[in-house]
């Protein structure tokens, strides 16, 4: 018999999804030993899913968290995988990591989709490109039915063909012909449920024995739902495409003998090293599956290649070993070899063994190949119940031949009844098996021997050794039995037995009319506990009354709340022609009974008889118990807004019951002249917890008494009917409007706000909102123009929130009405008057997470930034326009132009934030007035958030505040400055008046401490035509520089050096680096002097107070002794500060002998920091050689003159500095020796930005140098974007990023860089959100940019030159940037062949040349790529000049894809002098692009 019955609810699609996907991905995870038994909750660390990725690839992913601890790392896990998955160019659409770990089981499952779609269903494609999933299911499609046309079965789809198990079989019969009885499955009809589920689950269990194919679906899955899942039916159907059998396997390449081994030569057997390096194994098969205490359980080991999945083609002298661990219950294994290891006719490279285990617990399986163990050790585990009983040690299994079977069913039946019989197991010694577990197959058999179509016994397992068989035959005739054991199909003795003789059956003889069955009685509401009976009666054709029993019907009663169950149920034939159910729910909630029959007539087919809902409830309602609460029955009830109250429906004993709120309620509310409300609707309390009753909402519409009715179906809850007194919430003719929207004057074009304040009869303020208000606006001087409808929004005190806005000049009236527009409040409709007034801009934007929910609940969640033109920032106020809708407003001071709006959430940009608005028309109505030139400076306006850590100050006491504005022309001029506070934004604004443009420092402080943010940089613009002054003491961690001297006259060039006053800035620290923060007027601690050129000391030097809170200190000096080196030595407490002896070039120095002279004015003197020194340390310094040279690089011209070294800060653990003067702005290249070997990191790059007076950049091949304002010394914040097309806790510098059509690329990997000032850490080890990344091009443009392999950038140069990378630690400047990225102009043309070639001048260590004929031979050479794996590449004599007779080597490698390469050189097994080496590899149109990032080439090598 059939078991349909046991599942009449169809399953979810959602629930076989995830079954079938699952199972999908335990297939794949197997070699490592993983498995999932909750696809989204076991996805998202990311863990699985990069060990997924692995498998499916056969690719590494590189380092991931095994075990990651936070939020934090599983988002790293998740964005790594998601990265894979889209470099491989796997659509994932609206996935990204956040979905996964966050467990959304639609995108987690859209996830899985792709990667089945990419790696199960379009795997076998020849180009290897993914196609859609319209074009991959429609080729499986085809696929299918050519494979069952033969068979004449139809398949048109991936769902309901797949229902009645007819496509399944025969794509199993064309696999292997022979295998099922297709033309008895054929005859099977549509509806019969039975026998398809019949037929589709042998159809699934003989494709997994035959053919190995994985059981993803159940039989369930594909002939209960109304639709099987398309999705879970193509990856089950792909198995089969996939199938190759032994005969049809290609080995022919295999068996091919190779070219070079001769005619028959054998394979040779696997080595240690491609056994190591190149396969895998996997365990699997049903001894794993479902492994059986006590008896052999067979399983199968697949040997297979790693990198594409293919079988491995074993040798004949391959030898396979297999060695099961055992559990010995210690906590210990056993080592077992397992004998009789052979190969297996399911597939190339299969092996086949079994192990008996006698115990439960986890076995370990070693597989070994010639002695070397394959990677993918695989585990069994084995599970006993409560009813193992173990067999004797001598006779452990069932022999077929000594089984039997007994009873009453191999002898005779009735048609329509149940036949029985019992099968008993004995063993080879023809024992009594006392354990269950056998697998027994029984047929029905006709006169001919061909089996009875639509007959499946069903076969019970005693636990005892013994198996109960049950099975109804539809006619009368004499039939035979066929029983056979286990997967062989060995027929067990005496089978087929017969012949079996079956009666016609007794009763009833007429036909029932399956159209014409009645069911009485059935209660669709029942109580809890209390027995429930209904009739079956059937009658025959035409209406024919059957007064005889002996039909068989099937109930099934299911309880769906609060998980889905069955229930037992009774059907009891009364012999009179109808049939009694009985049955009990034992808890509250939804029931759902199905009832059919089976057809006698028609071969035992199952009809439907129907399906019914019914709903058990604790007991019966009682309409005195029931309670009825709240103010929308009990008062006050108000008028025009919606009211409502609570039914608890309860039984006698005032407990809770369920009930159908639609029928079992008669409500009805009607005013005085018994007219009923409006929007009268009931609706659960609450969806998770049903038993807090059910809320009737309704909304009167006039005032006065009105009448409430509530009954039952029988009769009135108590104190029903009752009347209420519905009254007015508030008084329309008290309320009024406040707020400049109000007023009779208006901006037009500009957004309008006010506020309804609603005022009750006794003129109280009303506090509660509810209410519904229109306000509409018309025009008076065009009544042909549209009317104005404002947006309102309720506060929910009682205020309501209005936003409007006119289009042009004119007069208005707006009307504010109440009562569905019948009334209207105080002073309504008022009369305003539009026109000019101040100025005004305002962004409006809306954020959503998706579905109506809002991204925040107000926009004071919000981080908001206004920049406008020349950088400078705006006041602003915020408003939360509605639900999901806010707006920024603000006066544009900085004049017409581009204003940039940055919104931020929790540090990261909102979508398409920063915002770009255009103001156009600006005036300064202040100027027109008082006839200020066009020049005049105007007031400054800073607004911040008055925050301090990480809490906003909600009081604003002018006593407990105090800000102080220092800007240009120097440091330390302070600005009179004040503070205001917003009373709506509550917002704080330091006003002050700057003198001159440039940057300015703002602090703020709260009883006598900085706020978050404090001190602020402001970069400031007012005075038009008066340049940006960048003060060079506004930061502390700027180089050492001196400020240029004026330029003389051309005239006066020969002229003695003009005396200038000098200021030289520092940051004291002590010996153990710790910062000196102490006062300096009338403090002894202090001593400093300055000696000049001659030695002399230097009168009329002061030594300057810090910067607030800082140890920022400035030393001044008049230069009265010339151009030349001047010497500043500064103490405290009798000790040096750290630095101190400091030297500071002033003027030019002397030049190089036969160095041309610069044009111009010479650049400012530059020290460069060497602070990674050669091992030894600096040791002479006499064996130190420094040379500069300057752009463009070619020529001896370029070198610059008067190069120094300065070792006087090495001794306190400072520095070796590079002291030049550029004699014009751009790209400079240090190259610093010791013994005449590059040091560590040379060649470095430095960019020299442009100064007053300098020359012209150089026009052929150079870069162009940036402009001002975007050196490394400028550190104004700038808005951030976040990337959107791969999310990254990274953020970017400078416009959006949009990819531009077939431009080159560009890439720099900063992980390696270390954060020297702070945390001494390489920023690949800090959080990267804490990072924040701008690339500047030549022109000083900020560049689009975006992150990728986490600590690199890409951008997209546009033109050729020096490109600056600066990275941000929480807006702190890296003290090492800006990184120089050179770039060619003639892209196309620098790498046009396969292979990249890096010449190398190697050196030992203590810089002797290593040469020598064939010595390229002994050279190792090492190649890493950008994600760190290892590229083959070998080491070469160079082509140029003599090679590697005097030293000169090629690595050559062929890139796999752009990024960093580290490339590494070894003689005698030490690293030559310099190592390791990178290159940047970047993308051209048709070719790579080598770009070096800091990398030395050697060119420098040569050159130094």
């Amino acid at each position: 018999m059939s078991n349909f019955t046991e599942r009449t609810v169809p399953p979810d699609w959602v629930e076989v999804q995830r079954k079938t996907f699952t199972r999908w991905c335990n297939q794949h995870l197997r070699p490592t030993g993983r498995t999932l038994q909750d696809l989204e909750g076991d996805l998202h660390t990311g863990t699985n899913l990069i060990y997924l990725l692995e498998e499916l690839s056969g690719t590494s992913l590189g380092k991931f968290y095994v075990k990651p601890r936070s939020r934090f790392e599983e988002l790293l896990n998740v964005t790594s995988g998601i990265n894979f998955i889209k470099s491989k160019n796997i659509p994932l659409v609206a996935i990204g990591p956040e979905d996964i770990v966050d467990k959304n089981q639609k995108l987690v499952l859209g996830l899985v989709w792709m990667l089945i779609l990419r790696y199960q269903i379009q795997k076998g494609n020849k180009d290897g490109k993914m196609k859609s999933a319209g074009a991959a299911k429609n080729e499986l499609l085809e696929w299918v039915k050519n494979q069952v046309k033969p068979f004449g079965v139809e398949c048109n789809n991936f769902n309901t063909s797949f229902q009645d198990g007819q496509v399944l079989s025969a794509l199993v019969e064309s696999l292997k012909p022979g295998s099922v009885d297709i033309d008895a499955i054929k005859r099977v009809k549509k509806d019969d449920k039975a026998t398809a589920f019949a037929n589709t689950k042998s159809a699934i269990g003989k494709a997994n024995d035959l053919f190995d194919i994985p059981v993803l679906m159940e039989a369930e899955d594909l002939v209960y739902p109304l639709k099987p899942d398309d999705l879970s039916v193509m990856t089950y159907v792909s198995y089969f495409r996939d199938y190759q059998p032994k005969d049809k396997a290609p080995v022919a390449k295999a068996a091919a003998p190779a070219a070079s081994s001769g005619a028959g030569a054998a394979k040779p057997p696997a080595t240690a090293d491609e056994i190591n390096n190149s396969l895998r194994c996997l365990v699997f098969g049903q001894g794993v599956e479902v492994p059986e205490i006590g008896r052999p359980n067979e399983f199968l080991v697949s040997i297979y290649h790693s990198s594409d999945k293919k079988p491995y083609d074993p040798s004949p002298k391959d030898k396979v070993t297999i060695t099961l661990y055992e559990p010995t219950g210690d906590g210990k294994f056993k080592p077992i070899e397992l004998p009789n290891v052979s190969p297996s006719s399911t597939g190339q490279g299969h092996f086949k063994t079994s192990f008996t285990p006698k115990q439960e617990g986890g076995y370990e399986v070693l597989v070994k190949l010639n002695g070397v163990p394959v990677k993918g050790r695989g585990r069994i585990r084995v599970r006993s119940s409560e009813n193992d009983v173990l067999p004797s040690a001598s006779a452990t299994g069932v022999d077929p031949k000594n089984c039997n079977a007994t009873g009453e069913g191999l002898k005779t039946g009735e048609v329509g009844k149940d036949c029985k019989f019992v099968i008993h197991t004995n063993n080879s010694k023809n024992e009594a098996v006392k354990h269950g577990g056998e697998v027994f197959n029984v047929e029905i058999l006709d006169k001919s021997g061909n089996r009875v179509p639509n007959v499946i016994p069903a076969v019970t397992d005693n636990q005892d050794g013994t198996y109960g068989v049950t099975y109804r035959v539809p006619k009368d005739g004499e039939y035979k039995v066929s029983i056979k054991h286990g997967s062989a199909g060995t027929p067990i003795a005496g089978s087929p037995y017969g012949p079996v003789t079956i009666h016609p059956r007794s009763g009833n003889q007429i036909p029932i009319d399956w159209n014409n069955v009645k069911i009485e009685g059935l209660n669709t509401k029942v109580l809890k506990n209390k027995p429930e009976s209904f009739k079956i009666i059937p009658a025959g054709e035409n209406g024919k009354k059957i007064t005889e029993g002996g039909e068989q019907f099937k109930v099934a009663v299911w309880a769906l709340d609060p998980d889905t169950r069955s229930l037992p149920v009774t059907v009891n034939d009364n012999k009179d022609g109808t049939y009694t159910v009985s049955y009990t729910a034992d808890e509250p909630g939804r029931l759902k009974i199905a009832i059919s029959g089976i057809d006698r007539v028609n071969d035992g087919v199952e009809k439907k008889v129907g399906t019914y809902d019914a709903v058990c409830a604790e007991g019966e309602l009682d309409e005195n118990n029931t309670e009825i609460t709240g103010d929308g029955i009990n008062g006050p009830v108000y008028a025009y807004r919606e009211n409502s109250f609570v039914v608890v429906p309860k039984d006698g004993n005032g407990k809770f019951i369920n009930i159908d709120p639609q029928s079992d309620l008669v409500i009805s509310i009607n005013d005085d002249t018994g007219k009923p409300v409006s929007g009268l609707r009931v609706e659960p309390e609450s969806e998770d917890e049903i038993s807090k009753g059910y809320r009737v909402f309704y909304t009167p519409t006039k005032t006065g008494k009105h009448k409430y009715s509530l009954a039952s179906k029988k009769k009135p809850f108590k104190n029903f009917p009752r009347e209420l007194e519905v009254v007015e919430k508030f008084d329309p003719t008290k309320s009024y409007c406040e707020g400049k929207g109000a007023e009779p004057k208006v901006t037009t074009k500009k957004p309008m706000e006010f506020k309804i304040v609603t005022v009750d009869a006794k003129g109280n303020k009303v506090t509660t909102g509810g209410d519904k208000f229109e306000v509409k606006l018309k025009s008076e001087d065009d009544p042909s123009a549209k009317e104005i409808k404002a947006l309102v929004r309720d506060n929910g005190d009682g205020t309501y929130y209005v936003r409007y806005s006119v289009p042009k000049d004119g007069k208005y009236k707006m009307a504010v009405t109440t009562h569905n527009g019948t009334k209207h409040i105080k002073d309504s409709p008022l009369s305003l008057t539009a026109g000019v007034g101040e100025d005004f801009a305002c962004l409006e934007f809306a954020s959503f997470i998706g579905e109506g929910k809002p991204l925040t609940s107000t926009v004071e969640n919000f981080d908001v930034e206004v920049k406008g033109p020349n950088d400078h920032f705006e006041a602003f106020s915020t408003t939360d326009i509605d639900i999901g809708r806010y707006a920024v407003n603000f006066t544009p001071t900085s004049g017409p132009g581009t204003y940039w709006i940055s919104v931020r959430l929790q540090g990261n940009h909102i979508t398409n934030s920063p915002f770009k608005l255009e103001v156009q028309g600006y005036t300064n109505p202040a100027a027109q007035r008082e006839g200020a030139t066009e020049s005049a400076v105007r007031a400054t306006r800073f607004g911040i958030k008055p925050v301090i850590d990480g809490k906003t100050i909600p009081d604003f006491n002018p006593a407990d505040w105090t800000t102080e504005v220092r800007g240009p022309p120097k440091l330390g001029h302070k600005l009179p400055a004040k503070l205001e506070r917003n009373p709506d934004t509550k917002q704080l604004a330091v006003i002050f008046t700057p003198e001159h443009n440039g940057l300015h420092e703002v602090d703020v402080k709260y009883k006598g401490k900085h706020i978050d943010g404090s001190t602020f940089a402001l970069n400031v613009k007012t005075v038009p035509g008066e340049p940006i002054i960048d003060d060079n003491d506004l930061y502390e961690d700027e180089e050492e520089e001196q400020k240029p001297a004026a330029a003389a006259p051309k005239a006066a060039q020969t002229a003695a050096p003009q005396v200038t006053r000098t200021k030289f800035p520092f940051t004291a620290k002590d010996k153990s680096g710790k910062e000196i923060r102490t006062p300096v007027k009338g403090n002894k601690d202090w001593e400093f002097a300055v000696h000049g050129p001659t030695d002399q000391l230097v009168e009329g030097s002061e030594l300057t107070e810090p910067n607030p809170n800082s140890a920022n200190y400035g030393v001044i000096f008049p230069t009265t002794q010339g151009n030349g080196v001047y010497k500043i030595t500064v103490k405290n407490k009798g000790d040096h500060v750290q630095g101190s002896v400091f030297r500071v070039q002033v003027g030019p120095a002397a030049p190089a002998a036969g160095a041309p002279a610069g044009s111009g004015t010479p650049g400012k003197l530059v020290q460069f920091p060497i602070k990674t020194l050669p091992e030894g340390g600096v040791g002479n310094q006499a064996d130190w050689k420094a040379e500069v040279l300057g752009p463009p690089h070619r020529t001896p011209e370029d070198v610059v003159p008067g190069v120094q070294l300065n070792f006087d800060k090495v001794a306190s653990g400072g520095p070796v500095g590079v002291i030049f003067q550029p004699r014009v702005p751009g790209h400079h290249k240090i190259s610093v020796t010791k013994n005449g070997v590059p040091i560590p990191g040379s060649t470095f790059n430095v960019n020299i930005p442009p100064w007053d007076g300098a020359p012209a950049a150089p026009a052929a091949g150079a870069a162009s140098a940036p402009s001002a304002g975007a050196s490394t010394q400028t550190k104004t914040k700038l808005g951030m974007r976040r990337e959107e097309e791969e999310p990254s806790v990274t953020k970017t510098r400078g416009p959006a990023w949009r990819p531009i059509p077939g431009a080159s690329f560009a890439r720099f990997t900063f992980g390696e860089q270390v954060d020297e000032e702070a945390t001494n850490k390489k920023l690949s080890e800090l959080p990267l959100e804490d990072l924040e990344v701008g690339v500047v091009s030549p022109e000083g443009k900020e560049v689009a940019c975006k992150i990728y392999e986490k600590t690199g950038v890409i951008w997209q140069p546009q033109v050729p030159g020096d490109y600056e990378v600066n990275v941000y630690i929480k807006g702190r400047l890296v003290a090492s940037c800006p990184w120089i990225v050179p770039v060619s102009g003639n892209q196309d043309d620098m790498y046009k062949s396969a292979t990249v070639k890096f010449s190398v001048l190697a050196k030992t260590r203590e810089g002797k040349l290593i040469t020598g004929k064939g010595i390229s031979k002994s050279m190792k050479g090492g190649v890493k790529g950008p994600n760190g794996e290892k590229v083959d590449c070998k080491v070469v004599s160079s082509s140029e000049g003599k090679g590697e007779e005097e030293g000169r080597f090629d690595v050559v490698w062929a890139p796999a894809g752009p990024g960093t390469y580290e490339i590494t050189m070894e003689h005698d097994g030490q690293l030559v002098a310099g190592c390791p080496f990178r290159i940047a590899m970047g993308e051209s149109r048709g070719a790579a692009l080598p770009q070096t990032a800091g990398a030395r080439t050697e060119e420098d090598a040569v050159d130094t």
